[in-house]
């Protein structure tokens, strides 16, 4: 993810806020990171001199994707700071053992290495899974879109190496959120076949307080930061305004 991805949000900023778009590292104009993994520590001091220089205290997040595991462990990092979240189909909600395996372990590594070099070994080992019916035809397009393309299939390799280390703690998430009062609001696609909307509902089954977060699904997969999906945040009123305490969550 990008500065550039929300984009079509710009004109949903009021007056007294101010958004600051990042650049995930090997996204955008970010500088090279050492890919032997952003440490939590690492993190939480670069965000700590960010912060500092924009002179603020507290502030809120959002997030798409893989985005939403770093906006977790900020969470989890600074849960007196957050205020709300608004997280668009985000990762970190369930420990996926193939990318740990690809990207913790000297073996996994070095089979992704391999895949980089003739993909098309994985790619007819995908269809033939999709042929069996053992792999969904959306997901089966998205792991080509993103391993058919040289370029495409470095970045994924490139990110799961710097952030190997993110691997949220949900209880901590939980807690935080519920002594801090973090409200969060949950932008899904109803046909996304990458990040399920039944790991966010999960998540909020487990908050004693029900009336922090909300769940929306959009007619959409896992595609979503678009111009329409800008515009249903306005007419919802769902733009980093705390949630009404007597609002319980509820699915669009």
């Amino acid at each position: 993810m990008d500065r550039f991805a929300f984009e079509d949000f710009h004109s949903l900023v009021e007056p007294h806020q101010k958004l600051v778009s990042l650049d995930l590292f090997t996204h955008g104009a970010s500088e090279p990171k050492d890919f032997s993994g952003l440490t939590r520590a690492e993190w939480k001091e670069m965000l700590l001199a960010f912060l500092t220089h924009l002179g603020h205290d507290r502030f809120s997040m959002m997030a798409y994707s893989l985005g939403g595991k770093v906006v977790l462990e900020t969470v989890n990092l600074f849960p007196d700071r957050v205020k709300s979240l608004l997280l668009f189909s985000p990762d970190g909600f369930k420990k996926n053992r193939f990318y740990e395996f690809l990207s913790l372990s000297s073996l996994g590594r070095w089979t992704y290495r391999g895949v980089i070099r003739k993909p098309h070994v994985f790619l007819n080992f995908a269809d033939r899974l999709t042929k069996y019916k053992m792999l969904p035809v959306r997901l089966n397009k998205f792991v080509h879109h993103h391993v058919g393309d040289k370029t495409r299939r470095e970045l994924v390799y490139d990110v799961y190496r710097v952030y190997r280390h993110f691997i949220p703690d949900l209880s901590a998430l939980q807690r935080g959120i519920e002594q801090h009062k973090i409200s969060i609001t949950f932008i899904f696609g109803e046909y996304d076949r990458v990040i399920h909307h039944s790991l966010a509902q999960r998540f909020m089954d487990r908050l004693e307080d029900d009336s922090l977060a909300e769940l929306h699904l959009l007619n959409k997969g896992h595609v979503i930061l678009e111009p329409n999906s800008a515009l249903y945040i306005q007419e919802n009123n769902l733009w980093f305004n705390p949630h009404d305490a007597s609002k319980k969550p509820r699915e669009s």
